[in-house]
Order: structure tokens, then sequence, then C-alpha cells
């Protein structure tokens, strides 16, 4: 009998849990008019590689409605898809991205610290990035480690002319830095822009609003009431980062128009 009570015992529990993690996936959304755009943070890099074309891959694959990648200049001034400021995180090298050439990047193994199995990933270049993935998907492009704004954001307005750039917010540009954003938006009016944010206050959307289409706050400060204040500014809001289930559940409810993971493949 003991042996029989603690059978039922656990399938109760596997049960509960189980019907925990669909109600997760059908409520998760419910208070939205419509489902949030899904944004694979540096591809799905839950997986894979992050920002290589593994990760991208699989994030077209698993439906995403938005490629996140990170973009910093190299030596000669080519725009390569890397979040940190060095190479020794990702790579099988190390130093400062901006101490290396486009050419000396593209010899890089960047894919070996993630998993053997992704051994021989490159370094893309955001005009790779824009030729093989924009005609698929849109494009979420953060800009990092930015040491000369108007150098950095002329560059950029030059690479993304030579594109033939759809209409829309099919391409946002989005920074921690509130200068480079304000100064780029200026070159480039008709591209929507964001600024990344740690907090939320009426002083800081009030700043932001006049230039900023996507005020995107951390996950940590997105409440119900920051969110509302964003959008009551006219500004969307997409918010990061969703690693775990634990973040995912934290979501629930709440009317972001936009969540970035490293996971699209659990909202797809």
């Amino acid at each position: 009998m003991p042996q029989l009570l603690l059978g039922i015992g656990v399938i109760c529990v596997l049960g509960i849990y189980a019907l925990y993690h669909r109600r997760l996936k059908t409520i998760e959304f419910a208070s939205n008019k419509e489902k949030p755009l899904i944004i694979a943070h540096r591809g799905s890099s839950g997986v894979y590689p992050e920002n290589t074309k593994a990760a991208f891959d699989a994030a077209v694959n698993a439906g995403a409605d938005y490629l996140e990648l990170d973009i910093q200049l190299s030596k000669d001034n080519c725009f390569m898809v890397i979040h940190d400021a060095t190479i020794d995180r990702t790579s099988n090298d190390s130093g400062e991205v901006n101490g290396f050439s486009e050419q000396e990047l593209k010899q890089l193994d960047m894919g070996t610290w993630k998993n053997a199995a992704y051994k021989g990933e490159v370094m893309m270049t955001l005009p790779e990035v824009l030729s093989a993935y924009l005609p698929k998907i849109s494009l979420l492009i953060e800009v990092k480690h930015i040491k000369d704004i108007k150098k950095t954001a002329a560059l950029l307005a030059e690479e993304l002319h030579k594109h033939s750039l759809p209409d829309g917010d099919r391409i946002i540009i989005q920074s921690f830095d509130r200068s480079f954003i304000e100064y780029f938006h200026t070159l480039m009016p008709d591209i929507a822009v964001g600024v990344l944010v740690r907090k939320v206050n009426s002083s800081l959307v009030n700043s932001l609003r006049p230039f900023a289409a996507y005020i995107n706050p951390k996950i940590t400060v997105a409440t119900p009431a920051n969110i509302e204040l964003i959008q009551k500014a006219g500004c969307k809001c997409v918010v990061w980062t969703v690693h775990t289930e634990q973040d995912r559940a934290r979501l629930a409810y709440k009317k972001m128009d936009g969540i970035a993971t490293d996971y699209p493949e659990w909202y797809t």
C-alpha cells in the first residue's frame, strides 16, 4: 500500500508539473491583444554558439521574429558580430576585438567554446548578416563598445545605405549608449532606434522619447507599471533577457511588445 500511494503521488506531481508548463505556454501572452515579438538573443544562443551562423540559422528555423546581434568595430573599421570587447570567452585566442583586423578575426574558431560539435564556426561581419538574413528575418542590432560616437555612427549609416533596406521596423538599432543612439538617429531618422535601460522612471522615459522608438528594460525592472509608462510615452518595449524557465514565467501576463530570449524555440 505505501508503494501504491507513493506511485500515485509521483503521478500527481508529474501531472501538475506538465499542466503548469502547458498552461504557462497558453497564458503567457493572454493579456496581450497580440503575441509579443520573439527576439532571438544572439541567435538561438542557449543551445548554439552565440552570434554565429549556427545560432542565427536555428533561430530562423525556430520561427523567431527578430535576430538580435552585437556589433563592434575591428582594427580596420569593419563591423564584426561579437558581444564582448575581447575574443577571450568565445574564441580560441585572446585579445581585444579592436586590436585585430577583419581578416585576422575571420580565422578564429567561434564554436568550440560552446561545444566541440560547432568547431569551425567563424565570426561573421555585419555585411554578411545583412545579406544572408535580412531577406528572411528582421534584425535588432546592438552596437557595443563605442569609442568614437560620430565615427561609429557614420560608418554604420554608410554600411546600411549599401543595402536595400525594407520599410518599417525590419531593422532596429539599439545600444546602452543613449548619446550614440541620439546621434545615429540624426543620420538615419527612418531607422527605428532603441535604448537599453536598467532602470525606468518618468524622467528617463521623457528624456528618451523624442528620438527612441524603443525603450528596452532589463527583465528585473520590467514591471507592469514600467512597461505601461514606456508605452504611454509612445515608445515600444522589448524586455531582455529570458535565460531560464523562471525568467519566462516572470513575464506571464505582461504586455511588453517584445521578448529577447536565448531560447526562441520556447515561444514558437
